[in-house]
């Protein structure tokens, strides 16, 4: 009951806080005036005396009322200290000036008015902290321009979690993009490392991990016995509904954190890597931009133009070349079915960032030659179908990290062939009519990469 009592009386502590910070500036500005107006000083006398007696009575009032509000805990200890001791050291300053200002103590006017100049900076010093116990260290500086950022050394953390989120679903780690920026609009300024109400802090991983009070707040695969999702649908009016202050959690938002404890609660999974429900994936595509659905591989990893000198070198040796589209720099390029020879092989070279697709078909091409095309770091679809490349030649394929269609169609590959591809998980479909590939190389291919799909042969 008493302590209950003591945090009742301790939240007038923000009401009357803002009293002495008024009285004290309304000194200092008749002070000032008077200092001015030589002749007017008498009359200002009573008014400042009256004033900083308020400014003094108000700080006592508000010392005890926030003492009182410190026994809660919560708070950052340091942080704490300082707004404490800030304010009572204002609140001896006060009384200091008000015993001169009164007569009950003999101070020669310059001093008198380097302690008011103190008084001043002594309360907005307490203020400074007493923001910071309640908003958080980053609150006063979170939209300062740029040079002001800079010059007291604060991080531009409001465009890292309103900026632009990463292009790449591999580079989108779902809790940094998606969880914390929702935290930290939403639950910092309650559970920071400066105020830690209930002894949650939420800004880093280990304090999230170490939970609060009452123990763990979030169970990774389960949401119904994670704090941190159900006290978000509570009843608004409900005393432990959260925030219990400010903008609520969107729909949006909830079902992100629900999603996100339920598939582990992990805090460096890609959102790539990580399992995603059918109404997950329409709210990110409506409220975050975020589009599931799988991309091309030059979508997702555009490239610059290419020199047209090059270009043109390549036609002038024989390959057809054209862009993969108006919008797109990577290029398709084929042989036509001509005789390739070194020339060709070294143009191929030139461009072998910018080659995506290439036609090789009906080409006399020989494992040699395949080490020029296993260079093409960005090649997506391969067709080397009526030819006589060997099981040896594949391997010097293993390094097309990015080949999704391969087709081998009319060549003497095997089962040996085939396996230099099993760690190429971009694979997904594979032509092998009339080669030497048995069902049982089929199989064990697929054993790797289950989601190839293999056509021709026994694997149709």
């Amino acid at each position: 009951m008493i302590s209950d009592l003591s945090v009742f009386f301790g939240r007038f502590h923000p009401l009357f806080v803002h009293l002495p910070i008024g009285f004290i500036i309304i000194s200092a500005i008749l002070e000032g005036y008077a200092t001015i107006a030589k002749d007017k000083r008498k009359s200002f006398h009573l008014s400042i005396k009256i004033s900083l007696l308020a400014s003094v009575v108000s700080s006592v009032v508000a010392v005890i009322l926030g003492l009182l509000l410190a026994d809660k805990g919560g708070y950052d200890a340091e942080t704490l200290s300082w707004h404490k001791w800030m304010g009572i050291f204002f609140t001896v300053l006060a009384f200091v000036l008000w015993l001169a200002k009164a007569g009950y103590l003999r101070m020669n006017r310059r001093i008198h008015s380097s302690l008011l100049v103190g008084a001043i900076l002594a309360i907005s010093i307490t203020g400074h902290f007493g923001g910071n116990l309640t908003h958080g260290s980053d609150y006063l500086f979170a939209y300062a321009p740029e040079p002001i950022k800079n010059i007291f050394g604060k991080e531009n953390t409001t465009d890292k979690n309103r900026g632009s989120l990463p292009q790449s679903l591999d580079s989108l780690v779902v809790y940094e993009h998606l969880i914390k920026p929702v935290l930290k609009d939403k639950c910092y300024s309650c559970h920071n490392a400066t105020k830690a109400k209930g002894g949650l802090n939420l800004s880093t991983i280990a304090a999230i991990k170490e939970g609060s009070d009452e123990g763990p707040i979030v169970y990774g695969g389960e949401s119904d016995d994670s704090s941190l999702f159900t006290l978000t649908i509570l009843n608004p009016k409900d005393p432990k509904f959260m925030p219990p202050k400010g903008v609520a959690l969107t729909y949006t938002e909830v079902k992100m954190v629900q999603w996100w404890i339920n598939t582990g609660a992990s805090f460096d999974k890609s959102i790539k890597d990580t399992d995603i429900t059918e109404e997950m994936i329409a709210l990110l595509k409506r409220d975050y931009d975020i589009d599931m659905e799988p991309k091309p591989y030059y979508m997702q990893h555009p490239i610059a133009s290419i020199d047209s000198s090059v270009v043109s070198a390549m036609t002038d040796v024989g390959w057809a070349v054209k862009p993969l589209s108006s919008e797109v720099s990577y290029l398709q390029v084929s042989g036509k079915g001509k005789p390739i020879n070194g020339t060709m092989l070294t143009a191929l070279e030139m461009a072998k960032e910018h080659i995506i697709w290439l036609d090789l078909s009906n080409m006399d091409i020989t494992d040699e030659a395949l080490k020029t095309v296993g260079s093409l770091e960005n090649l997506t679809q391969l067709l080397m179908n009526n030819s006589k490349i060997s099981d040896t030649g594949m391997q010097q394929l293993q390094n097309l990290t990015h080949l999704e269609v391969l087709n081998i169609y009319n060549t003497p590959i095997s089962d040996e062939g085939l396996q230099t591809l099993k760690s190429n998980s971009a694979l997904r479909k594979i032509y092998i009519w009339q080669t030497n590939v048995t069902a049982i190389g089929i199989g064990d291919l697929k054993g790797n990469l289950p989601n190839l799909s293999v056509v021709g042969g026994n694997g149709d």
